[in-house]
């Protein structure tokens, strides 16, 4: 689905495309594919997921209502980033008076004439917060208010009190079920939540701002559990714009920069989705999965906007199902149920030459397996998982991480169920020819030759030690840890491979 055709449908439904934001733009891709499709079945008067008459076109109606969202979250957006990027105030000049802590207008233009001054930026956030407390609704009202929340929050990362009291703020509005699922529940907000959230520090008021964070996003989570338990099962496109597919969206988007940068955080989606899972009554892996899959970008375009996006929610869909804990593999189990296979390997399709994608795939798939066991099996196999992966690993010996986890998904099918092992006809000669293709092509590597060094563990089984030892494994072991004989870890693996390979040669059942 191109741009251009997105401009003409725009254009149809009367909307002007241009003061859009790219980012915009692309989450309207799926959404207008599917506007099209549904007024074309409207007008010839058949069936789409089995609604006709007027459930369709009740159907349609919540389609645009959702469009409209969309756009009024970009300006909403649009608005706040001009105002986030603007300088600082310099302060008055003078001692900073008195304000009355009662009225909100004094209280914001507290908030904006000291705006440089962290101690009377916390001041006035605290005033902030105990208005909220006594009446969200007046708070939210105020949009400037908030606005300048926000600018101070992201003016003073390194103040932890600055941090603290705005949290505490944002605490008091999510107890308002309303404002949470919605006036809380926007990108900005839940972004500078999650960056809160991964405060790291020693003071107490660091520790206080990170966990009363983590509690607002929770109560988002919660509000919409609410409603939807009071309203009953929501809608494909309700789902889709629900408060917690789009806090899902932001967690992903945040794991897409940290991606980028290298880096990673202690606390993360697993706080909200296990946490409320062993606390919450209304809240249910069904619930959670639902939207956890229709976060996925599986309808955006094939761009560079698409494809980190799409690298964020496997990363997200990595963290999840890495993490521990008593309904860990409850909520596996119900992400496999609502599609999170077929949503990867659409992931997978949409970017074929983005290595990080590609990458990160595979290493999904074998996490669901992992968690799932006969579930997972079958699930992947259902989408093709695994010929897919053995395609990309045939055409693309240079991605590192789609050969190391490729690899790993493919040696994982020798526990699979049967009847799935039966179905793929694996060749076993081929996938010891591709891990010696790892150490060929990235000898440098010493993730990839620890990884590869495992590799041939699981290999051994599948051909035989014999086969190895005819293969030259042996020698091309010795050369790896030669080229790396300053790592200790490689040289004690390479040393128990080749135990290993010893042992299986002289008693093949020796594992």
């Amino acid at each position: 689905l191109g741009f251009p055709f997105l401009f003409t449908l725009l254009g149809v439904l009367g909307e002007d495309p241009w003061p859009l934001r790219e980012d915009s733009m692309t989450q309207l891709a799926g959404l207008l594919e599917e506007l099209g499709l549904v007024t074309k079945t409207i007008q010839g008067e058949g069936n789409y997921l089995g609604l006709k008459g007027e459930l369709l076109a009740k159907y349609l109606a919540q389609l645009r209502e959702k469009e409209g969202l969309i756009r009024e979250r970009d300006r909403l957006l649009a608005e706040t980033e001009r105002a986030l990027e603007a300088p600082l105030r310099p302060a008055p000049t003078g001692p900073a008076p008195a304000f009355d802590r009662e009225s909100l207008a004094a209280v914001y233009q507290h908030m904006r004439d000291f705006e440089a001054v962290p101690l009377e930026s916390m001041k006035a956030l605290r005033a902030l917060a105990s208005l909220a407390y006594k009446g969200a609704d007046a708070v939210a009202q105020d949009e400037k208010a908030f606005k300048q929340l926000l600018r101070l929050l992201r003016m003073h990362s390194s103040e932890a009190a600055v941090q603290l009291a705005a949290m505490k703020c944002i605490c008091h509005l999510a107890f308002s079920k309303e404002l949470a699922v919605g006036f809380l529940a926007r990108p900005d907000v839940l972004a500078t939540l999650i960056t809160v959230r991964g405060l790291e520090g020693d003071s107490n008021a660091a520790q206080e701002a990170s966990k009363l964070a983590g509690e607002a996003l929770a109560r988002i989570a919660i509000a919409d559990a609410e409603i939807v338990s009071e309203t009953g099962p929501a809608q494909p496109p309700e789902v889709a714009a629900s408060a917690v597919t789009t806090y899902f969206r932001a967690e992903a988007s945040s794991l897409a920069e940290a991606f980028k940068k290298d880096v990673s955080s202690r606390k993360g989606v697993e706080e909200v989705t296990l946490g409320l899972l062993e606390v919450s009554e209304l809240v249910t892996a069904d619930f959670f999965a639902e939207r956890f899959v229709a976060a996925a970008p599986t309808f955006e375009p094939s761009s560079a906007e698409g494809a980190a996006a799409a690298l964020g929610w496997l990363c997200l869909l990595a963290r999840q199902l890495s993490a521990e804990g008593s309904y860990s593999s409850v909520l596996a189990e119900a992400l496999v149920k609502h599609g999170a296979a077929l949503a990867i390997t659409s992931l997978m399709d949409l970017h074929p030459t983005n290595w990080d994608v590609l990458g990160k795939a595979p290493e999904c798939l074998l996490l669901l397996v992992t968690t799932t066991f006969i579930d997972g099996q079958w699930a992947v196999h259902r989408v093709e998982g695994v010929p897919r992966v053995l395609k990309l690993l045939r055409a693309l010996p240079q991605a590192e991480e789609l050969q190391l986890h490729g690899l790993k998904l493919l040696l994982a099918t020798k526990d699979w169920h049967m009847d799935i092992k039966a179905e793929l006809k694996l060749n076993a000669e081929e996938q010891l020819q591709m891990i010696k293709k790892v150490f060929e092509v990235h000898p440098d590597s010493e993730k990839a030759v620890l990884a590869a060094f495992k590799l041939v563990h699981g290999v051994i089984m599948v051909v035989g030690s014999e086969r190895l030892h005819e293969d030259g494994m042996n020698q091309i072991i010795d050369k790896a840890v030669h080229r790396h004989k300053s790592n200790k870890e490689i040289e004690e693996a390479g040393t128990k491979l080749k135990e290993a390979m010893l042992l299986f040669l002289v008693w093949p059942f020796g594992g």
